[in-house]
Parts: structure tokens; sequence; C-alpha cells
């Protein structure tokens, strides 16, 4: 063949394969696994999923446009735990992929940078960081045949992923930086002291490293954007329905986003979400896939509150005693109401409850009569459950006494502010059975602590009634009005 023939025939060539380069490629994915050394929790594992929109080959000794890199970086582990610590709102950044090219006898390194885009950080599960970036353009060495200065026309390549490297910045809910400690024996990259340089190692090692390239232009067409996402929610689930997205090959799954983290794919329009808190706002949106990878745009997201959860609100009477078994010893009586709300898929309860102020006869060191006025002031909620007829709570209260008689009609003025120190517990159960139509009872032990607030008297009152052990013994009867209401 003759050198003009030749070099006509590369010329046609050449024209054929710039319109191959130049039309639109089928992205190829990588996805690895890393350990990537954060600050304060240390090594943590992370996934790296790459995706390059390059052919299978390029002209020889034609230099190439740049390539376009996109993909997500997943902070696994511990990182929510760290997150959570510095009470970080967002996380954005930098970052660069170590990137070989390689050819027969050839290997091109090169460093292509990432742009990280401010990401939210999600209630629960791992923060996930969206890139953007491009790899510079590079010409293949064009090879001389049989002593002629003719290229090679088509020279396979392929692309391989072999570090990551992250430069981080953490925001409060208000958007300010959060400065972290560096890492020991990395180097400080920007000289930002509001970023973190997060160095990472593949882990395992002998992992894929290559990203497929181009090599099918039969589907290049995403598919659609999913639309009219709508969202029903209940307690613990919500409901998820789209339209369909079309394809010119065909959709093969859908992809579902949770505040901003993939929780589930799915085969067909339409899912449910599970194990979700009541009352609790959410978001979701989704995007569809076909069999050659290639991803639709998102679709609108939705927000959405599942449902509070159904409950019960009762009213009950209550009496009883209290038996003191601390160096002051007696009988308190008791009186007083309580109002739980039950959670009726759960059988947890809040309730408040009010102990009426009292009087009780008590003696001291087991010679001194006392008369008591006795207050009670609740510190938090009262705290339970019914479960298989057994009925268990917690209430927390703080004992006052506004007033002391000796001997019954001797009265020690006490301040109004004389009461316990701490609050007292009270950890009750029933016996099985309970009927929370018929009401039934209580019976528990509670501690006092030492006095306060009480003047001149508390060095000698404190140590007469502070002490564990005393009992409670409850009856609960249902206030008149009939049945509990529903909600």
């Amino acid at each position: 063949m003759s050198r003009s023939i030749r070099r006509a025939l590369v010329g046609v060539v050449a024209s054929a394969l710039a319109v191959i380069v130049a039309a639109p490629a089928h992205a190829g994915t990588l996805t690895q696994q890393y350990s990537c050394q954060l600050p304060l929790v240390g090594g943590q594992p992370a996934e790296l999923k790459i995706t390059a929109d390059y052919p299978a080959s390029t002209g020889a000794g034609q230099p190439t446009q740049s390539i376009d890199v996109t993909g997500t970086v997943t902070l696994k582990g511990d990182a929510d735990v760290l997150t959570r610590l510095v009470k970080a709102g967002r996380i954005s950044g930098v970052g660069s992929v170590l990137m070989t090219l390689r050819t027969a006898g050839i290997e091109l390194p090169f460093r292509t940078p990432l742009r990280l885009a401010s990401a939210p950080v999600p209630a629960t599960g791992s923060p996930v960081l969206e890139f953007t970036g491009s790899m510079p353009g590079f010409t293949l060495p064009a090879f001389a045949a049989t002593g002629e200065t003719d290229s090679v026309i088509f020279q396979p390549y392929t692309l391989a992923v072999d570090g990551l490297a992250l430069n981080l910045a953490f925001t409060d809910a208000a958007g300010g930086a959060i400065v972290l400690p560096s890492i020991g024996g990395v180097p400080d990259t920007d000289g930002n002291p509001a970023t973190v340089d997060v160095p990472c190692t593949l882990d395992p090692p002998g992992q894929n490293r290559v990203i497929p390239p181009f090599d099918d232009p039969g589907d290049i067409v995403p598919p659609t954007r999913p639309t009219d996402l709508a969202a029903t929610a209940e307690e613990t689930s919500v409901a998820l329905t789209w339209t369909a997205s079309t394809d010119n090959v065909g959709v093969v799954g859908y992809d579902v986003f949770q505040d901003g983290v993939l929780v589930k794919t799915v085969d067909r329009p339409g899912t449910s979400i599970t194990g979700l808190t009541p009352d609790t706002v959410y978001r979701f949106k989704v995007r569809a896939s076909d069999a050659a990878g290639a991803l639709s745009p998102f679709s609108e997201e939705v927000t959405v509150r599942t449902d509070a959860p159904a409950t019960a609100r009762y009213r009950f009477d209550l009496a009883g005693t209290s038996v003191l078994k601390t160096l002051t010893r007696g009988s308190v009586p008791l009186r007083g109401t309580i109002d739980p709300t039950l959670d009726l898929a759960t059988g947890a309860f809040t309730a408040d409850l009010s102990l009426f102020r009292t009087r009780a006869r008590l003696q001291v060191l087991g010679v001194l009569p006392v008369t008591a006025d006795i207050a009670f002031t609740q510190t938090d909620k009262t705290r339970g459950t019914l479960k298989d007829g057994v009925l268990a709570a917690q209430a927390r209260f703080k004992i006052l006494l506004p007033q002391l008689y000796l001997f019954g009609t001797l009265p020690i003025v006490a301040p109004d502010t004389c009461q316990t120190k701490s609050s007292s517990v009270a950890i009750m159960r029933s016996e099985a059975g309970f009927d929370a139509l018929r009401g039934g009872r209580l019976t528990g032990t509670y501690g006092m602590s030492d006095l306060t607030g009480c003047g001149l008297l508390t060095s000698f009152i404190s140590p007469l009634t502070k002490g564990a052990g005393n009992t409670i013994d409850l009856t609960l009867t249902p206030q008149a009005g009939g049945a509990p209401a529903a909600s």
C-alpha cells in the first residue's frame, strides 16, 4: 500500500473516530471501599462511588478533551458519632482522586480535583457527599509502523482509581465554622483552620481499580425523571408512589432517598419505608436507572410527617399510705390524682402526678412524737408501661416539710423552702391483672435525700429523715366520667 493511500485511509478513519469520541458516551462506574482518618474518631470506613464518561479507545497522537467525573463519598462507621459530637449541621469541602491512565506499556498518573457539594448531616445514617471533578485531557503517543511516521489510529486505554484524599469543612446549624483538631502526621494542605485534611487508604487493598470504559453505544440515553412523587404517612411508615420513568431501552430500578441518604432500591414505582419514628418529619426523593447504569434526574422532593401515636388518656384518683423507715418512722396518708396518656401500640405512658398536702404523726428515734405537714412537688413526668396486665411506673418528686409540731402541738417554725435536696424516685409496680378501666393497686419503694432550705433546723432534721427503703402503697380508682378519651 502506498504512503498516499495509507495517509488517506488514516484521515478517513481519524475523522470517523472523532465522530465516535464526540458522541455522548455511557458513563462507567466504580465502587471502592476506603479507610479514612477522621478527627476525634480515627480510622473509619468510607465508600467511594465514581463515574467517568470516557470511550474505550482514542486516536494515538490526538489530544482528547477533559473527562468529567462525578460520584459520592459515603462516610460510614462512627462518622455520624463525630457529626453529633461536634453538632455539625452540614459538611462540604474539596478532595482529589489519584487516577492512572493505562495503555500498552504506558502508565500516566493524574490527580483529579473534586468539588464536594455542601451536604446536610442526616439525623440518622451515614453522611453522603456528592462531588464533581474533571480529569485533564491527554494525548496517547503515536507509534511508528515499518519505518514510516503514520500513526496507529485506535489505541485502547483504561482509567484506574488508586487513591482518595479529602479536605472537609464542618459547619453548625447556623452556618458557623466548626474548628476540629488536625490529624497527627497529616500536613495541612490549605492553611485554613476551619478545614481538616482527611487521608484515605484502600481497605482492603486488593480491590478492583478500573472504571469500566464506554464501549457500547447502544444505550446512551438516561431515563426520564420520575414525576408525581407522593407520600402517605402512618405512625412508623411512609408509603411512596410516583409515575414511572421512561427509557429508550428500559428502566430497571428506582433509588429511594430519605433525608438525602439512599435507603432502598426497587424495581417498579412505589414502595413503603418502615421503621420510622412517630410524629417526625422526613424528606424523600427518587431517581431511575436503566440496564446500562444511566441515572435519571431526581424527582421533586416530598416532605411528610409521620402520624403521632394512637393514645388513650385516663384520669385516676389515688389513695394510700407511705411508711417511713428512716430515723423518723410512721405512716403518711396519701391522696391525689394521676392522668396517664397511654401509647396503645407500645404500652408506654407518661403522666402528671399530683399528691395533695397531707399531715402525718411520726416518731423520731422511736421516742419523740412529731406531727409533720408534708407536701410533694413533681420534678418530672411519671413514666412507665402497661403491658400484659402489669403496670410499672417511675415517679419523681421532691418532698417539702412546711411545718413540724413537737408533741403534736408545739410548732417548730420551718421556712417554706424546707425540702429534700434531690428528687425522690418511686419505683412502683402492680400485681398481674391490672385493668386501666377499673384501676388497681400499686406498691413500691423510694428514698429521701438530705434536706435543704430549712434554716437553723437543717442540720438537726436532715439526718433524721434521710434514707432509703420507704414504702408506698396506692390504689388507683378511675374518676367518674366513664371511658377514657382516645386520640
